[in-house]
């Protein structure tokens, strides 16, 4: 008996008439080569046995599931900053004045400045980042919107 493989060809999502070469990884339709974009993602994965959470690959999606990945979350980098502001706050006031009443010989004065003058500078900084970076993640946000918009709106396809 002979086997006979017929291959059948699906087309792309985006063009019916051209064969789509590869899947989204996102939403699984098929694309041509022309709709398809390759993003950094990072998934999770074990490596000779152990897990590992944050192991990256490159993604191959079409472009609508591609710039809902790359967006980025603004509050996300006011929440970490502020997390890590609040741990330096604990540690400065938790310790600065059991090292201000201790007696110390020499090191005392370097532990003081670390814990009264760089950890607050250091909390300025964190939550100044994390503001600037508002503006900038909500500009990156509103162009792969529009990028997104403008590809489906050339491919007639709704969102």
């Amino acid at each position: 008996m002979r086997w006979i493989i017929i291959s059948e060809t699906v087309s792309c999502r985006y063009h019916p008439k051209r064969e789509g070469k590869t899947k989204c990884e996102n939403c699984g339709a098929p694309i041509c080569l022309e709709c398809m974009e390759k993003v950094k993602v990072r998934r999770g994965g074990s490596v000779g046995g152990e897990t590992h959470v944050n192991v990256y690959g490159i993604a191959e999606m079409c472009i609508p599931c591609a710039c809902d990945k790359q967006k980025m979350n603004p509050k996300l980098f006011m929440i970490i900053a502020i997390i890590f502001s609040t741990i330096l706050g604990i540690i400065s006031l938790t310790l600065g004045p059991f090292l201000a009443d201790f007696p110390i010989p020499q090191g005392a004065s370097a532990a003081r400045v670390i814990f009264f003058i760089i950890f607050p500078i250091i909390i300025i900084i964190c939550l100044a980042l994390a503001l600037l970076n508002i503006p900038k993640s909500k500009k990156k946000n509103a162009i792969l919107e529009q990028k997104k918009q403008e590809f489906l709106a050339t491919h007639k396809i709704s969102p």
